[in-house]
């Protein structure tokens, strides 16, 4: 509902000046009231005559709060037409000296309205015994008092006997009037006039934008239907009767010249009046079902509007069915939400598991350096990497990329990964752990769901990979001495998708400075704005530019340059890296036969063992009491494990290899894990009663030896290493 102020203040599309529509408005309005006032004054005396002009003056007192300085010239336009039409032998002049009078009651109460900016509405009680004092008591006493000096002036008024009375009836008639029409006319009808483009909030009005089919029936609002269909049903009437009267007034009979014209001004101004309350009554409906889709689109879908039985409470009554189905579906949606967020809680937690679970702790291995990164814009997704350490020192190095993407593709890279994990410590040799992945793949595989992957055994005393390729991307080996990239090419199909799969292997032999790049698909298939592809061939240029790189730094390179050049461009694929690179530091030298031994361990193998560590650590350029002290601790080691590790069946494996002036010997087993660098070397006694007779040799060793360090195996059990140094230099 706006203020008081709101209704007086010009808007934005408001210009200063009056427009065409207020001239027409109040010429509209100038002879509705001259019509009206006329057929008053046609039918009575000089003092009856008065009183029944009152109505014609209700509508000057009204004209000048709607209409401003037009209303003020309507008003003129009733009162001096209304004289001329019904009193013409007082002619001209006397119609012309009425012009104070009119002008005191268009202008008095409009002056007070505007000025204090109060609402037409009459909404209060102050605005309404506002109205009351000025427009029916104050205006109409001035008025009288100006129609009686007129009327002296004019000679009209000889006796002056006769002034208090007019002054009375004159004040009585068209203050009642007032009251009595002026008051419903404001209230109903206001809203309507000061709502639309022919309200003046000026006294010279404001120009707004209005359009002659905005006068057209279909652009009418009910309200507005309803009150030109009832307005124009009782004024047609009067202006016929009018215009009989003026042309054929000595023909009209007495009764029908007093009554009737005086009951039709009546039914005229009751019509009107019926009207308002009716167009109030249907602006009061329509602002309850505005206020109910207001509440409802704020969200209060509880809200109820009062159906009552007109006309629009078939509306109502769709209006709150409508609600009654937003509040049902507001309630699944609600119920949808909740879950929706329940699975966003899930996937988030499923993200950081899987960040937690793809970065796998960069291996140490001799002379090698290694880096990797996984990007997952979904948070979830199928990329994964590996770093598998294995018996004998090798490394497992395993990149893979899960059809699909999102959670599906995420559980399904997780068991993969996991599987070729345990495949890898069971079955060193390759294919075989890729194999038996694919096994279990296609065996138990409804979603149809694969993966391309490699997998690479590194051999770092021998700086040999031992490679298959199923499906993946060729890996790119960036020579050191400047030669051109190698590709890894593929060595078999994608792993889930056939029985019996050829995976053949592939070998290389990595030099020092070399680069091996191994990453997914996402890095090569990332677009720019353009739709290019960032390719094969810009990712070996970029490799080979920052060859010399750390593997760390190189990742970030790599990852950097794919961001950018995918700016703008939505990530839709997983990106996976992995650098390893063979350092400048001189590989481990092993013999070149039986420096890796695998066999079962029992006691009648003990020899066997013995055997080997003496003849490859001779092979070494080892002296003749370094090999000694070295096979005296292997055998120690080796007969722990048989007798006390397994106590059964079991294997282990051993290998020797010089780094250096360093002689070493690791041991792997999958016994019971038993650290025995944590046996006290300074309390022999102790350390032989807590391992019930065998710490002495524990003892041994690590007075022997110049170095033992003891780890769990990658699938369990032990890795232990034995480093002797030794007394004579490396050979050349």
């Amino acid at each position: 509902m706006p203020t008081p102020h709101d209704i007086w203040k010009p808007s934005p599309d408001d210009r200063p000046g009056p427009a065409w529509q207020h001239l027409c408005a109040a010429l509209l309005f100038g002879v509705v009231g001259t019509v009206i006032g006329s057929l008053g004054l046609a039918t009575f005396t000089i003092g009856p005559s008065i009183s029944a002009f009152s109505p014609a003056s209700t509508l000057q007192i009204i004209g000048g709060m709607w209409f401003g300085l037009w209303g003020v010239a309507s008003g003129l336009v009733i009162g001096i037409g209304s004289d001329l039409l019904s009193n013409g032998a007082g002619g001209p002049g006397s119609a012309m000296a009425h012009v104070p009078s009119h002008l005191a009651l268009s202008v008095l109460t409009a002056w007070v309205f505007r000025r204090r900016r109060l609402d037409p509405s009459l909404p209060t009680a102050r605005e309404r015994y506002t109205f009351i004092a000025v427009g029916g008591l104050l205006s109409s006493v001035l008025a009288a008092l100006l129609t009686q000096l007129a009327l002296l002036t004019t000679h009209n008024l000889t006796d002056l006997w006769q002034t208090a009375p007019i002054l009375l009836l004159w004040t009585v008639s068209s203050a009642g009037c007032a009251v009595l029409f002026g008051v419903p006319l404001l209230t109903f009808f206001s809203p309507l006039i000061t709502g639309s483009p022919l309200f003046c909030k000026s006294w010279l009005g404001t120009s707004r934008p209005f359009r002659l089919s905005d006068l057209s029936g279909s652009n009418l609002t009910l309200a507005g239907q309803l009150l030109v269909a009832i307005g124009a049903a009782g004024l047609v009437p009067i202006m016929v009767l009018s215009v009989t009267g003026v042309f054929f007034h000595g023909s009209i009979g007495h009764p029908f010249r007093t009554l009737l014209p005086l009951m039709l001004n009546l039914s005229f101004f009751l019509s009107l009046v019926v009207t308002g309350a009716a167009v109030l009554s249907v602006r009061r409906r329509v602002a309850e079902l505005t206020d109910g889709a207001r509440r409802v689109g704020a969200g209060d879908l509880a809200h109820v509007v009062p159906e009552g039985q007109d006309e629009l409470s078939r509306l109502v009554q769709t209006f709150n069915a409508m609600a009654m189905d937003l509040l049902g579906s507001r309630a699944r949606l609600h119920r949808l939400m909740v879950q929706q967020e329940h699975q966003v809680k899930e996937l988030e937690i499923a993200g950081r598991l899987l960040e937690e679970y793809l970065p796998c702790p960069t291996p140490t291995v001799p002379n090698f350096e290694f880096a990797a990164r996984v990007l997952l814009p979904h948070r979830v997704g199928g990329d994964f990497y590996d770093f598998i350490p294995l018996p004998g020192g090798q490394l497992g190095i395993v990149v893979g990329d899960v059809c699909g993407k999102g959670v599906p593709a995420a559980l399904f890279m997780g068991l993969s990964k996991s599987l070729i994990r345990v495949y890898s410590t069971q079955r060193f040799s390759e294919p075989e752990p890729l194999l038996a992945l694919n096994r279990f793949l296609t065996d138990s595989n409804p979603a149809s769901m694969f993966l391309t992957a490699f997998h690479g055994l590194l051999d770092p005393f021998t700086r040999t990979l031992t490679y298959v390729n199923a499906g993946h991307p060729p890996p790119l080996l960036v020579r050191g001495n400047g030669g051109p990239v190698e590709p890894l090419e593929g060595t078999g199909i994608v792993i889930g998708i056939q029985a019996d799969p050829e995976l053949s292997r592939a070998v290389v032999r990595l030099e020092v400075g070399d680069v091996l790049v191994i990453y997914s698909d996402g890095v090569t298939e990332s677009t720019n704005t353009k739709r290019e592809l960032f390719g094969e061939q810009r990712l070996s240029e970029l490799v080979t530019r920052h060859a010399s790189e750390s593997a760390p730094r190189l990742v970030a390179i790599v990852a950097e340059e794919v961001s950018a050049f995918a700016v703008g461009q939505p990530e839709e694929d997983d990106l996976t890296v992995v650098v390893v690179r063979c350092t400048g530091a001189e590989p481990p030298v092993a013999s070149d036969r039986d420096s890796r031994l695998h066999l079962v361990a029992t006691r009648e193998n003990l020899g066997q063992v013995r055997q080997f560590v003496r003849e490859s650590a001779t092979a070494l350029g080892a002296a003749e009491d370094d090999v000694a002290d070295l096979v005296l601790a292997v055998d120690e080691a080796a007969t722990n494990v048989v007798v006390h590790g397994y106590q059964g069946a079991g294997e282990i494996d051993v290998v020797i290899a010089r780094e250096g002036d360093r002689l070493v010997a690791r041991l792997t087993d999958s016994a019971s894990i038993f650290d025995p660098t944590a046996v006290p070397v300074d309390d022999p006694e102790r350390a032989t009663r807590e391992l019930r007779g065998g710490g002495r040799g524990i003892l041994l060793m690590q007075k022997t030896l110049d170095e033992l360090v003891h780890r769990p195996g990658p699938g369990g059990g032990n890795e232990l290493t034995l480093v002797k140094r030794l007394s004579s230099p490396a050979p050349h």
